[in-house]
């Protein structure tokens, strides 16, 4: 309340590439033609003219050419600037802000652009009538380029390993582009020609009434009427010109892709609150409200080959595949909740929650969810315990069926030159229904040292039953799987934080926190046979099983003698001893980390703030198929070093190097492939300088203060994984196969300089 005032910010920031794999270097024209076979030779210095090679470039002394520097070695400035304003009246007030926001990749033609605007309203309309307002309007653009797998060479780190350090693939002083000679694709002609970008507008807003309708020294009554929408418009384009070295490989030189999304996600709820406090120290707050939402997405995407004239739009080409999809989803809820406090120190809660959802079979059936807590406070006064709080909860949800499992999804087939419809593969169950899921959790809080210090420590336990699964169909049912609700998981876990002053005068403060998190999960039902939710086969995967984790990583072995007891195991789908004495679906570890600490310290001397945020994670596994596929070819910049001298295990005594024993064990095993994720990152680390207000104020009368401020991202990395980063996931925020390694964009760090006014 009160006169306009003004938040600026305005930020800078450089970033480099923080880890690289490395590319051999080959130190003689044997070893390049031990890897790349006679056209290593370079045309003209001995080359067989008998053998046919795609270019006359081959193997120098001296020649080396670091490709992902090449692609990835930039430096790119990225700026921020941010303006908010808020103040108003008793009965209005307001905040706006605005941001434009740009990060550049260090890959090449890569980045991310946002601009966005806030606007919040608080209004008071009189007689106990209150009304807010909130919205959120932004725009995004991002320069993806292409990394991550696919299974034609043409991400850049799946192409690279094709690729000898002795081959320059930079483009000519002419403009052209030299063919890569050993790969579909030359990554830095993709990266400089091809396009894969994404553009997102996005609406968000929220708006609420509110009624005080009594206040009275012992009941208060409160109705609100709350509604949100959220929308956003997407547009993806990929498109590779006929010219890309990867273009004429099917005949069909030139592809360009679009995508288009549409989202209307809006929601309503009618609350009313009731507090009834009489004298004596009780508190009891009633509260009751309905919640009704709907979702609406559709989408389309385009793809056109053989563009003529290299012309971007779907209309240049032949078009090969065109899809349309159309979803929409109802949800309805109602809840009853009574808190009840006692003397500032006894909370007892409980409630219940209905839900019903046209995910489901049956869209009239409600589902009821129970929930309830208890808390006591225990004041202590001085000594090492100021004050104990103890704190138990149990609680259940429910997980909604994705869009369309309910249904039988039919194809567009043809017999005979007949249009015709096919079933898929895959069929909905008849009562398709909500995972239920089961929490209850015991805690405690403490306050200690003079208020000094605070814990917090809390275990808990998930139990989700009816999960969705598919389940194998024999084939006289016209089906491969169906969906159905079956199986129970188990999760278990602990969180615990720590919050300590260990320093505290008028000039310096010391305030020091830290968090541990650790969770095991355990399949402990499965009505179907173990199944496998993704991953790369013998490299590396999971198998859903009764009594395992989900997130145990699986793959090939070595068995020691015929009647190894793995050999024995019933719990695989399938004979687990093959052809030789290779074993499938060993237990290999668990992908997710034995516990997860984080450490931040804020030390703050006069005007001056240092901040440093650190993660640990200990334990968990990576399927390195990046370093794999840079065996395959014999790039990897370890491959000729001497195995024993290097430590491996399981070198061959007649002597083999890394790379080398690293092909001869696999596919047979797998276990050199995969590598603990246990790491140490400095995550951030900012040091904050506020101006004396009178300097400020000396310059200039109307500012309220001026900092300053630089900071660090991603600055150190201790770890023994060999790959770029251990934090890493071919499939994104996957819940179960996370852990794949296969070709992504480079990790990076960055330094920012920021400059905050206020006037």
């Amino acid at each position: 309340v009160g006169r306009p005032q003004f938040d600026f910010t305005q930020r800078f920031g450089v970033a480099d590439m923080s880890n690289k794999l490395g590319l051999r270097r080959f130190d003689t024209i044997d070893e390049a033609v031990a890897a790349f076979g006679p056209c290593a030779v370079p045309a003209g210095a001995g080359r067989d003219p008998t053998v046919t090679c795609a270019s006359d470039d081959g193997w120098e002394a001296g020649e080396y050419y670091d490709h992902e520097e090449e692609i990835a070695g930039n430096n790119p400035l990225s700026h921020e600037t941010s303006v908010s304003v808020n103040g108003g009246t008793e009965d209005t007030r307001y905040f706006v802000s605005a941001l434009v926001k740009h990060d550049g990749g260090i890959v090449n033609r890569t980045g991310y652009d946002k601009q966005s605007l806030k606007l919040n309203i608080d209004q008071n309309v009189g007689s106990g009538l209150s009304f807010q307002l909130s919205t959120n309007a932004l725009h995004t653009m991002s320069e993806r380029g292409f990394t991550n797998n696919d299974n034609r060479s043409i991400s850049y780190w799946m192409a690279f390993p094709q690729i000898p350090s002795f081959i320059d693939i930079q483009q000519r002083a002419d403009g052209t582009w030299p063919i890569s000679p050993y790969a579909n694709s030359n990554p830095l002609q993709s990266a400089a020609l091809a396009e894969n970008q994404e553009n997102v507008y996005r609406f968000i807003g929220s708006a609420n009434l509110v009624w005080e309708a009594l206040r009275s020294g012992t009941h208060d009554l409160t109705f609100s009427l709350t509604g949100g929408t959220d929308y956003f418009a997407q547009d993806n384009w990929v498109f590779a010109p006929p010219e890309a070295q990867f273009e004429p490989i099917d005949g069909k030189p030139g592809v360009t892709v679009r995508g288009n999304a549409a989202s209307l996600n809006y929601n309503v709820g009618f609350n009313t609150v009731h507090t009834y406090t009489p004298s004596g120290g009780l508190s009891a707050t009633t509260s009751l409200g309905v919640q009704s939402e709907a979702r609406d997405l559709h989408t389309t995407t385009g793809i056109a080959e053989d563009l003529v004239g290299g012309l971007a739009n779907l209309q240049a080409g032949t078009v090969s595949e065109l899809r349309e999809m159309q979803m929409r989803t109802e949800e309805i809820g109602i809840f009853l909740q009574e808190e009840v406090l006692l003397s500032e120190r006894l909370m007892l809660t409980a409630g219940i929650r209905m839900d019903r959802s046209s995910n489901n079979a049956d869209t009239e059936e409600w589902w009821f969810y129970p929930k309830g807590s208890v808390s006591y406070r225990i004041p202590v006064g001085e000594g090492l315990f100021n004050e104990l709080k103890f704190r138990s909860a149990y609680g259940e949800s429910g997980n909604q069926p994705r869009y369309g499992r309910k249904f039988n999804n039919y194809n567009v087939a043809n017999i005979s030159g007949i249009q015709t419809l096919r079933l898929d593969d895959v069929i909905a169950a008849p009562d398709i229904r909500p995972e239920r899921q089961k929490e209850i959790e015991v805690g405690v809080d403490a306050t200690m040292f003079n208020n000094r210090a605070s814990l917090e420590f809390t275990v808990y336990q998930k139990r989700i039953t009816d999960l969705l699964v598919e389940q194998q169909l024999p084939p006289s049912t016209g089906a491969d799987e169906m969906n159905f609700n079956g199986g129970v998981m188990r999760t278990r876990g602990l969180e615990s934080a720590l919050m300590f002053v260990p320093v505290s005068t008028s000039d310096f403060q010391w305030i020091s926190r830290t968090t541990f998190s650790m969770d095991r999960s355990l399949i402990t039902e499965l009505p179907v046979a173990p199944f496998s939710p993704g991953g790369f086969g013998g490299l590396g995967s999971w198998l859903i099983r009764e009594g395992k984790s989900p997130t145990m990583m699986v793959g090939n072995d070595t068995a020691v003698v015929d009647n190894d007891p793995r050999c024995l195991d019933t719990t695989t789908p399938t004979t687990n001893c093959v052809v030789g004495d290779r074993i499938r679906n060993v237990d290999i570890g668990d992908s997710r980390p034995d516990f997860i600490m984080g450490f931040s310290n804020d030390f703050k001397y006069k005007a001056l703030t240092l901040t440093s945020v650190f993660h640990w994670q200990q334990g968990g596994l990576v399927a390195n198929l990046t370093t794999w596929l840079f065996d395959m070819s014999e790039t990897s910049d370890d491959f000729a070093d001497d195995c024993a001298a290097s430590g491996y295990p399981g070198c061959d005594p007649a002597g083999e190097t890394v790379g080398e024993m690293r092909l001869r064990t696999y596919p047979s095993r797998v276990m050199t492939d995969v590598e603990d994720a246990t790491f140490l990152k400095l995550r951030e680390v900012t040091l904050t300088l506020d101006l004396p207000t009178s300097f400020v104020q000396g310059l200039w009368d109307g500012a309220r203060h001026v900092r300053l401020s630089l900071s660090g991202r991603d600055l150190l990395r201790f770890t023994n994984y060999s790959g770029m980063d251990p934090e890493v996931s071919n499939w994104g925020t996957a819940s179960v196969n996370r852990g794949q390694d296969v070709a992504p964009y480079p990790p990076s760090r960055s330094i920012w300089f920021s400059v905050n006014v206020g006037f």
